[in-house]
């Protein structure tokens, strides 16, 4: 394998190495993941740009930080939901810590941000969150489809029809 070949691979597998002094921050992994979608700020100053479609993020985690992270889950909740970002969680840690505190506020955080929290040892949660962000697109696409103006033709546009039919007529009939 030569060195550009295996450079590659190595940076296709960027992120996934086990490394050693290195963190786990699943505040700032949201935050990184959420800046690559369109309309995203890290401020609360520009909200003015509008979403073109549903936006979703789906956070899979053991939710065991550690390192100093830039931001909190609180944080970047805060700025994904106010980007219009809907962030689901999807708890992978051991089935044991589904009931620790930490998971629990994991839970609350995303839920008060109208995101569906989900544990990995629930064999139907998978299908569950992808039927709830179906149906999250499905009803924004509803809504995009209605329409503010009504089709209904009153008499004036037969009266135009019949008048533009006698002008050519006429028109015609002069011409000759």
């Amino acid at each position: 394998m030569s060195d550009s070949q295996y450079q590659q691979i190595a940076d296709w597998l960027e992120g996934t190495q086990n490394r050693k002094n290195a963190t786990s921050l699943i505040g700032d992994g949201l935050v990184g993941c959420a800046a690559m979608l369109p309309g995203f700020t890290y401020s609360k100053a520009d909200t003015s740009q509008a979403r073109n479609r549903q936006a979703s993020i789906v956070l899979a985690t053991d939710n065991v930080v550690s390192g100093s992270p830039t931001y909190s889950l609180q944080q970047a909740l805060d700025l994904t939901s106010q980007a219009g970002i809907t962030v689901d969680g999807l708890y992978s840690g051991p089935k044991e810590s589904e009931q620790d505190e930490a998971t629990k506020q994991m839970e609350q955080l995303i839920e008060q941000h109208g995101g569906l929290f989900l544990v990995q040892s629930d064999s139907s949660s998978i299908d569950e969150l992808v039927r709830e962000i179906d149906g999250r697109q499905s009803h924004e696409a509803d809504e995009q489809s209605q329409t503010a103006l009504s089709d209904a033709p009153g008499w004036w546009t037969l009266a135009i029809a019949v008048l533009v039919m006698v002008w050519l007529v006429l028109a015609w009939r002069l011409k000759r």
